[in-house]
This record gives C-alpha cells, sequence and structure tokens, in this order.
C-alpha cells in the first residue's frame, strides 16, 4: 500500500473522538428514530473498513475495526431486521459474519498465509486465530439465522 492510499485510508476512518461521539450516542439513543440513522453511519463505516481491507489479509486486528465488534454487530442486526430489499439484507448479513475476520491480540500486521510452508510458528499463529474466527463464525450464523 503506498503512503497516498494511506493517508487517504486514514483520513476516511474515524478519528478517535468521533468514534467515541457516535459509541457514545449509540448507547444512549432512544428509539428506531435516533438509532437507525446511527447504524446506517456505523455500517458505512464498518463498509469502508471492509473494502480497505487487505486482500491478502486472513485475520486483522479488531482495533482496526472504526467501532467495536459490538456496537458494528448491534447495529447490523437492527439494520438486518429493518430492511425489507433482499439484496440488501443478504449482503448485510455477509458484511455481518466477515466481522469474524478481526479478532483481538492479532497486532499492526494482519495475519497471512505463511509463505513458507517450513514457518511452524507463522502456522501455528494462523490456526489459533483460525480457531478463534471459526467458533466466531458459528455463534454470528446462529444470530443470523434468528433475525
Amino acid at each position: 500500500m503506498s503512503i497516498m492510499s494511506r493517508f487517504k485510508a486514514w483520513l476516511n476512518k474515524p478519528h478517535p473522538y468521533q468514534k467515541a461521539m457516535i459509541e457514545a450516542r449509540w448507547r444512549e439513543a432512544r428509539g428506531l428514530g435516533e438509532l437507525l440513522p446511527l447504524a446506517r453511519e456505523i455500517a458505512a463505516d464498518y463498509g469502508k473498513a471492509l473494502e480497505q481491507r487487505p486482500t491478502y489479509a486472513v485475520v486483522i486486528d479488531s482495533n482496526m475495526l472504526p467501532y467495536s465488534k459490538n456496537t458494528i454487530k448491534q447495529a447490523l442486526t437492527l439494520l438486518i431486521a429493518a430492511e425489507n430489499d433482499l439484496k440488501l439484507k443478504e449482503m448485510m448479513k455477509c458484511a455481518f459474519i466477515c466481522i469474524a475476520d478481526w479478532q483481538d491480540g492479532v497486532g499492526r500486521v494482519p495475519i497471512t498465509v505463511p509463505r513458507d510452508v517450513a514457518d511452524t510458528a507463522g502456522f501455528e499463529r494462523l490456526a489459533k486465530f483460525s480457531q478463534m474466527i471459526s467458533d466466531e463464525n458459528q455463534k454470528l450464523n446462529t444470530i443470523i439465522e434468528n433475525i
């Protein structure tokens, strides 16, 4: 990724104070009239994160998300339940499941499939996080089935 594309990504990412303000507004919102616009904003920012994530990455640190995983899941759950357009609903369900690709403790460098078959530490780390993703995917699929 070039310096210019990193800078553009940084500009498009909500800054910490914006993130904190939106998360606080989300926790304090009452009623669909307040929640839906915030949910759309949270989902849009998460969509940008999905678009900008490296294609080679298998696991990315959850700190790279624009909001907490819980906030994103709540916002998407609300939007999926409220959406009438089946195509858009399916796209949001896919985005909901993809949140498992972000995990705590990965670090600044995303986890990828090791290129060297002798890289046992890399494969062990990938296996650890792959299991975490699989476990979370099962939970997320259960939630999706009940929306």
